[in-house]
């Protein structure tokens, strides 16, 4: 896969962080100035990442640039950081953050995409997951998926040029889910974190920081609908029965919305859906729960139908069972 940048996402506004916090005084109400120790949250994370690449942190607005370049400034001179401020005026989200490193990563052959605010990353996680995707040379994209179906949309191995064409594409298409991001490349790759962290000590390394008390948890108490190492996408199979790619599903859908021109959409309701439909599916069999919900998400937005909603509905309580709100839908 060559040379590697990671993209540390450093640019969304922390409001459950701040809604936490009884009072917004000092640098804490920006959470990646908070001590991890005897460092701020960011230096710690940048202090782990750093011997696995080149590191581009992306934010919001030249203040946060300024503040996070003075706390780093010995990485900084060095070259070993760069800190880039989000270039894309309309805010769309940890998409637009992505999509404004892109034109500084120079030769790079492979990014992976991580938060910021992860206060328990090891290196050597990181560093198996990335050695795990260099193993993966079929794939485009490398991800992770909890036993409950829950994928980490926001941790991504992606080849640099896969991820350009798509962002642009979703981009010029006004659509600004990273889980579309996933879903327009086809040959990937979820490995179950189950098979990739295996002691309690790691177990939390991709708990991001939504509040300073607590940290929230990935169920892990349900029964799995992930049993495998890994679920793959894509890749041909020497079977007399192929099966259909999702992507190529999504592909069409985005396709048949760009072509249309009329205003009437009534007529194409069927086909859409149908698209959708079927995506979803295959998402929901290879029990990649979180991405079949977001194909139903986006047939609702189409037809607002009693039928999808309960499909929804059974989904969430899967991911998110009463009482508890530990997904993390981006």
């Amino acid at each position: 896969m060559g040379k590697v940048a990671i993209i540390l996402l450093a640019g969304g506004e922390a409001s459950r962080y701040k809604a936490s916090l009884k009072s917004l005084v000092n640098n804490y109400q920006d959470k990646l100035l908070s001590k991890r120790g005897n460092i701020s949250l960011l230096e710690f994370v940048v202090g782990e990442l750093r011997p696995l690449g080149d590191i581009f942190i992306v934010t919001k607005g030249e203040e946060r640039k300024k503040r996070y370049s003075a706390l780093l400034n010995e990485y900084v001179q060095n070259n070993d950081v760069k800190i880039i401020s989000e270039h894309i005026k309309k805010s769309i989200g940890p998409l637009g953050g992505i999509y404004s490193v892109l034109k500084h990563c120079g030769n790079i052959q492979t990014t992976v995409i991580l938060p910021a605010d992860l206060p328990n990353v090891k290196e050597k996680v990181i560093a198996e997951l990335i050695a795990k995707a260099f193993h993966s040379k079929s794939f485009d994209l490398v991800s992770l998926v909890h036993p409950n179906g829950q994928t980490e949309h926001l941790v991504l191995i992606i080849r640099f040029s896969e991820l350009l064409r798509a962002s642009q594409f979703l981009i010029d298409m006004d659509i600004h889910r990273v889980s579309s991001l996933i879903r327009l490349i086809s040959k990937k790759r979820f490995i179950n974190s189950a098979y990739l962290i295996k002691d309690t000590e790691n177990n939390e390394v991709f708990y991001d920081l939504d509040i300073p008390s607590s940290i929230p948890k990935i169920r892990t108490s349900i029964k799995p609908v992930v049993n495998f190492p890994y679920v793959d996408f894509g890749l041909p199979i020497v079977t007399d029965e192929k099966p259909e790619d999702p992507s190529v599903l999504y592909q069409k859908f985005l396709d048949l919305k760009k072509n249309d021109k009329s205003k009437d959409q009534q007529g194409k309701h069927p086909s859409l859906i149908a698209l959708l439909q079927k995506e979803s599916n295959i998402y929901k069999e290879r029990g990649l729960l979180s991405l079949s919900l977001h194909c139903l998400l986006d047939m609702y937005k189409i037809n607002q139908d009693p039928i999808i909603s309960d499909q929804i509905d059974e989904l969430i309580m899967k991911l998110e069972p009463k009482g508890e709100n530990q997904t993390s839908l981006g």
